[in-house]
């Protein structure tokens, strides 16, 4: 209920169907409208079920397990959710917009070395530095094991983003030391802190630019740092603005860029979710498949009763 309670997570249920961007298959959606009310994925139910009975194998029905699958492509979520940024910022902007390749991380040093950037802007940073996104598309249900030592406690359950967004501040933006009898409360914001060099040290000491933290959730929502990054490129889009609206929104306007991209990227998180599981399917149907053979080679095998 704290995830899908989060800024424009119901925003891909809000996408009308006049924009062709908005349009959805029918496995994804009904996978990401069953996940967000916390049904049993039916498209899964009967592999489950197979591979339960015949190999042993229990997936939890709500899709949990098959969203934390390793085998998964968990890159989908996060290039759909950064090509709608790309899209947002290229509408408004007068200069260079740059997506980054981690393939190629040389050419993307000149924004910060020791991690490749994922969208910048040139000059747009405070002060006339570049501006630098990281985004990042995760799951908020975090295994305790997960958690790294630097962490006191996982509070997703009582708090937005209480599983993700501390580390994520702290892996690339740093910490700097704080003195301190007891070890960090983040409940409470005081103790001791060691300090931590981030990914972006470079980035933001060396050369002068500016980080942003795009984080989204699996659900659709937004974190505080991509909401107030959606806003300020509707700001900038009321003195140009490329997009091009649909249906009632034919005006444009920082709350119409708002809303447009808001859901786009909403639904860029959901549905690149439910499209990579739904792809995860048929290796389970194939396993529980062969499960169910060799049950019944046992069972044609076994020695008859006497």
């Amino acid at each position: 209920m704290i995830s899908v309670s989060q800024p424009w997570a119901a925003g891909w249920l809000a996408m009308r169907p006049t924009d062709a961007r908005a349009r959805m298959r029918s496995a994804e959606f009904v996978w990401g409208l069953q996940r967000r009310f916390g049904l049993h994925v039916s498209a899964a139910q009967t592999d489950l079920l197979q591979l339960a009975a015949h190999a042993g194998v229990v997936y939890d029905p709500l899709g949990d397990d098959i969203a934390t699958d390793p085998h998964t492509d968990k890159r989908k979520p996060h290039d759909a959710v950064l090509r709608v940024w790309h899209a947002a910022t290229q509408a408004s902007a007068t200069h260079a917009v740059v997506l980054g390749d981690k393939e190629h991380p040389e050419l993307y040093s000149v924004y910060n070395e020791g991690c490749v950037v994922d969208l910048a802007e040139e000059q747009m940073g405070d002060g006339g530095g570049d501006l630098c996104l990281e985004n990042k598309v995760y799951f908020d249900l975090v295994p305790v094991g997960a958690s790294p030592a630097t962490d006191t406690t996982l509070r997703g359950a009582t708090h937005a983003f209480g599983n993700t967004e501390e580390r994520l501040i702290r892996m690339n933006f740093g910490v700097e030391a704080r003195d301190g009898e007891q070890r960090f409360n983040s409940a409470t914001g005081a103790g001791a802190v060691r300090a931590h060099r981030g990914v972006y040290h470079d980035a933001l000491f060396a050369k002068g630019n500016t980080l942003v933290l795009t984080l989204h959730s699996l659900w659709g929502g937004l974190a505080p740092g991509a909401v107030a990054h959606l806003y300020t490129l509707g700001q900038r889009a009321r003195t140009l603005d490329r997009t091009v609206y649909a249906g009632p929104r034919a005006r444009a306007g920082s709350a119409a860029f708002a809303a447009q991209y808001g859901e786009r990227l909403s639904a860029a998180a959901v549905i690149g979710d439910a499209s990579r599981c739904l792809r995860r399917l048929p290796a389970l149907r194939q396993q529980a498949a062969l499960a169910a053979q060799r049950a019944a080679l046992r069972r044609a095998n076994a020695p008859a009763a006497p």
